[in-house]
């Protein structure tokens, strides 16, 4: 398997904290700046949560300028805790790795004694880093309320199906705000850090991600957009 290497060295809490004090700065300020708020040193540590903090799309980093992101908007501007936590599963579920973690051991035990060398055999982090990736992804799973008390990894709830969606769960990735709630985005297809691909479909009642690994996976995106063809067709025939 192609090594993972889109993984965080830091929690999404501490790129939060480094994506508020971008905040406090209005939003968008250089490195140096955002070190000196938070009272810190321009390092290796400092750059890994720099980099942490923008593969959880907190935050954009471009020509040495840090620029909070519409998703770390979102989370700031959460009307309650159910919906910030919402837009915080987001953020944490972008990371390729946790996705996979999630969906490996989702109802069912997680197995935290073999947990880093199960990320060390079975998706190539590296080993020194094991440790480190495995307690940031517990300590995730237990702010985003993913984990019970006998560390059970928490199925979310499933989305709605049809009879012409095939029974399997497509992970929420709900994102209600910013988005123009009567023009259905177009199905964009990305490449990632692995052999797979995922189609992001946005529009009024679907945000999903489907990751393509499987033949069973076409059949499933296949549904999702005869389901939105059918509710675009009644829609015009209104």
């Amino acid at each position: 398997m192609p090594k993972l290497v889109d993984y965080p060295r830091n929690s999404l809490r501490a790129s939060y904290e480094l994506a508020s004090a971008i905040d406090l700065l209005g939003g968008k300020c250089s490195a140096q700046s955002a070190a000196d708020a938070m009272k810190l040193k321009i390092s290796g540590n400092f750059n890994a949560l720099v980099s942490a903090t923008t593969k959880y799309g907190l935050i954009e980093s471009k020509s040495g300028q840090l620029t909070t992101t519409p998703l770390f908007r979102n989370i700031k501007l959460a009307y309650d805790d159910n919906e910030k936590i919402e837009f915080e599963r987001k953020a944490f579920f972008s990371m390729v790795l946790f996705s996979k973690l999630y969906d490996t051991f989702k109802g069912k035990p997680l197995p935290i004694a073999n947990l880093s060398k199960f990320l060390i055999r079975e998706l190539n982090v590296e080993e020194n880093i094991a440790t480190r990736v495995k307690n940031i992804f517990i300590d995730g799973l237990k702010q985003l309320k993913l984990l019970d008390g006998d560390n059970n990894v928490i199925i979310l709830q499933e989305e709605e199906h049809d009879e012409d969606t095939p029974n399997k769960t497509l992970r929420p990735v709900d994102d209600k705000f910013g988005e123009d709630a009567k023009t259905p985005k177009a199905a964009s297809i990305e490449a990632i850090n692995s052999e797979d691909f995922i189609f992001h479909i946005v529009g009024p009642g679907i945000n999903t991600k489907i990751t393509i690994v499987e033949q069973e996976d076409f059949d499933i995106l296949n549904a999702v957009i005869r389901k939105i063809q059918k509710k675009f067709n009644s829609a015009n025939e209104l």
